[in-house]
């Protein structure tokens, strides 16, 4: 393949290992697509440029200590890229607005962000086929769409991180944080406001002193909300008993609070259930989920007529099994245990 060369006398570029560089030398221009494998950016170079290595065929590729500017596209369409070093000296990736730095980069599915870094730019990781990312400690901001259309399902975030921007990280099923603290905006991040497909209805987030589950289908104003309850830490507790309750359709506040039922109860949650048990039968009698209505049961929460309504439903169904655990449910309750098992 080609290497670049120019003559000293060109007034606006040089070359350097067969890269285009700006005549100090401080900016790479570009670096020839066509040179594949392991690939080293020069040392010396502050900043790569939009389009720097657009379609390359490099599959690894190591900054220098010195970078300290990613410009925006600057990693566009490298379908052989597999491994980003991004070195001890880069404290920002991705600058300005809707940054775009790896684009369809499609084999690159993991990244480590080094701990100098304090800010991931709007957008750095969008459309790539990342399903893995490790933050440390030192990284402050993650801004808006960072890693949205990744295929990242577990993140773990620090507790230096203070802001995490819309829609960071949608689709993500579990997230676990550093520090009982929320980062603000993690509503927002997490979250969607599209109509619900057939993925799970809630978002486990877990922390070093407890588990809470958020509803995946948010209204875009009601999250908006949340992230400022979240932010003040007097009402945060308070508020993280009843996340169920900003789900977007009913289904997804049941669900939800099943699930906080199940791993981390409180007298909110069960108050919620017990109100509303006649609806969360039904909606498992309709899903014909056999198995979800029986965990219901088993929680302990329904009311002495809720357990007759069910049973009389699950008859007319022919629901034996159900039918088993509701009888066991009211001697439970007539002989004031809070649990039983079949």
């Amino acid at each position: 393949f080609p290497i670049l060369e120019l003559t000293e006398e060109n007034p606006y570029y040089s070359t350097k290992d067969g890269c285009l560089l700006s005549k100090d030398g401080l900016v790479l221009v570009k670096y020839p697509s066509a040179i594949s494998g392991t690939v080293h950016i020069p040392d010396g170079i502050e900043t790569i440029t939009s389009y720097a290595f657009i379609l390359s065929e490099a599959e690894e590729v190591y900054f220098p200590d010195s970078l300290r500017v990613l410009m925006p596209k600057c990693f566009l369409l490298c379908n052989k890229l597999q491994k980003i070093d991004f070195g001890h000296g880069i404290e920002e990736i991705g600058i300005g607005h809707d940054c775009r730095l790896f684009i369809r980069c499609s084999m690159l599915h993991e990244i480590e962000i080094p701990s100098q870094v304090r800010i991931i730019g709007e957008s750095a990781f969008l459309e790539t086929a990342i399903s893995k990312v490790t933050f440390h400690e030192g990284l402050t901001q993650i801004m808006d769409y960072a890693f949205k259309q990744s295929g990242i399902k577990e993140v773990t975030l620090p507790a230096s991180l203070k802001y995490i921007g819309i829609q960071s990280f949608p689709g993500v099923d579990s997230v676990t944080l550093s520090s009982d603290d929320m980062p603000y905006g993690i509503a927002e991040a997490i979250t969607s406001n599209t109509t619900p497909d057939n993925s799970s209805m809630y978002i486990k987030i877990k922390k070093p002193t407890t588990t809470v589950f958020m509803p995946r289908y948010i209204v875009t104003a009601d999250a908006v909300t949340l992230d400022a309850r979240l932010a003040i830490p007097s009402f945060r507790e308070k508020c993280e008993e009843s996340l169920y309750d900003y789900g977007m359709q009913p289904e997804i506040r049941w669900k939800t609070a099943v699930r906080t039922m199940e791993d981390c109860p409180n007298d909110a949650v069960k108050t919620y259930l017990r109100r509303v048990s006649k609806n969360i039968v039904a909606m498992y009698m309709k899903l014909n989920d056999e198995v979800g209505l029986i965990d219901f049961i088993k929680l302990g929460v329904m009311t002495p007529n809720a357990l007759d309504d069910a049973y009389k439903k699950a008859k007319e169904k022919g629901l034996t099994t159900v039918m088993a655990y509701i009888c066991e449910a009211q001697k439970d309750m007539a002989s004031g245990k809070s649990s039983f098992s079949l």
